[in-house]
């Protein structure tokens, strides 16, 4: 079982002076990097084990706790089940990667017969699901690098943590009711978008280099469960996850900066490599993802993001332009690509995919009229 450093200032991560992020030359490698932290009270049984009866004390507990230690003002609950259409978007566990704020990794699925509540700390940087698989789990949901997250949502489980004490061992760190969770309770992810290493036909091995140094890596989106049929998609989009929770934090957050790092490296690589050799695979993938876009009658959701985001990777390769009216209302289409959404802001008859191709194929005709070939 994992052990972790007790010592607060030992296990701080170092503050870096500069954000990688910001030498890349392409925009839409690194989409979302995100931090959670998992956290189960003191004196509870835990969720997968309790009662009805306990968890609904827990969730007053932790209500009473974060409103105490943030101002009533500045925590808003909600019911996951009852939010507004236009509010899903922040879920902590949203489906939808394209989105600007970065979104953290699904959580595991709910033990309780009850909806989890959700409650959004500090105008909404911080998303904090209470009563999963554990009693808390804090998301980090802000513009920024993995050990600035850290410390915003550490400070807010520290904050929470007067006034209802975590489980915790001085031999094995936080204690949890998922084996991965038990140590640090820190799990951090990445969203990379990986057309470049597809399009060279290098992708599995960079996946699989990550696998065996101890990193998950899963296709960010798709298929979603409301696809009876949904097609293969490539997956260019890959969230990697550190579940690791041996060694401190400062340990664990420059594992996974340094592999995101590298991997962001390699991808463009690939781009740069495809560009200057004027690579006819390129064009190739990017018009027939704007013909398939095109020319579709349905369209399933994960087929949809698809071909979305491999228009910004065209803008992002110069194979667009940038400043197109079609890609700047298709950042705006992840609010039209759910089952629900489709339902609520579309009127008319037809299954949902029929309706999502009627919106979406105009915007990817005029882009595949655009295309530089």
């Amino acid at each position: 079982m994992p052990r972790a450093r007790t010592t607060a200032d030992s296990s701080a991560p170092r503050r870096p002076s500069r954000d990688w992020t910001r030498d890349l030359p392409f925009g839409t490698i690194v989409l979302h990097r995100v931090v959670g932290l998992y956290r189960n009270l003191a004196d509870a049984v835990f969720p997968p084990r309790s009662t009805p009866e306990m968890r609904a004390a827990v969730r007053e507990t932790l209500r009473g706790a974060m409103e105490r230690a943030f101002g009533r003002r500045s925590v808003a609950f909600q019911d996951a089940g009852a939010l507004r259409p236009e509010e899903r978007g922040n879920l902590a566990f949203a489906e939808y990667p394209l989105d600007a704020l970065p979104l953290p990794p699904p959580p595991p699925p709910d033990s309780s017969e009850e909806t989890p509540a959700l409650a959004f700390v500090k105008g909404g940087a911080i998303t904090a699901l209470v009563g999963g698989q554990d009693h808390l789990s804090l998301f980090c949901r802000s513009e920024g690098m993995f050990s600035s997250q850290w410390r915003a949502v550490s400070s807010a489980a520290d904050a929470v943590a007067k006034y209802a004490p975590f489980a915790k061992s001085h031999e094995y760190g936080y204690l949890a009711s998922d084996p991965d969770h038990v140590g640090t309770g820190l799990v951090l992810s990445c969203d990379m978008c990986l057309f470049g290493l597809f399009v060279s036909h290098t992708v599995e091995k960079a996946l699989h280099a990550l696998d065996r140094l101890g990193f998950s890596t899963v296709p960010a989106y798709g298929p979603f469960p409301e696809e009876e049929n949904p097609i293969d998609v490539p997956g260019c989009i890959y969230r990697v996850i550190s579940d690791k929770n041996d060694g401190s934090e400062r340990d664990i957050i420059g594992r996974m900066d340094a592999v995101c790092r590298e991997l962001a490296r390699q991808e463009q690589n690939a781009r740069l490599t495809l560009l200057r050799t004027a690579s006819p695979d390129l064009s190739d993938f990017v018009g027939r993802s704007l013909a398939n876009g095109a020319n579709a009658f349905s369209m399933y959701e994960s087929e949809a993001i698809d071909i979305a985001q491999a228009s910004f990777f065209a803008a992002d390769c110069g194979l667009l332009p940038a400043d197109a009216p079609e890609l700047l209302a298709l950042r705006a289409v992840p609010l039209e690509l759910g089952e629900r959404r489709m339902s609520e802001r579309m009127a008319g008859s037809g299954e949902p995919r029929f309706r999502r191709a009627a919106v979406l194929v105009p915007y990817f005709e005029r882009l595949l009229r655009a295309f530089k070939r």
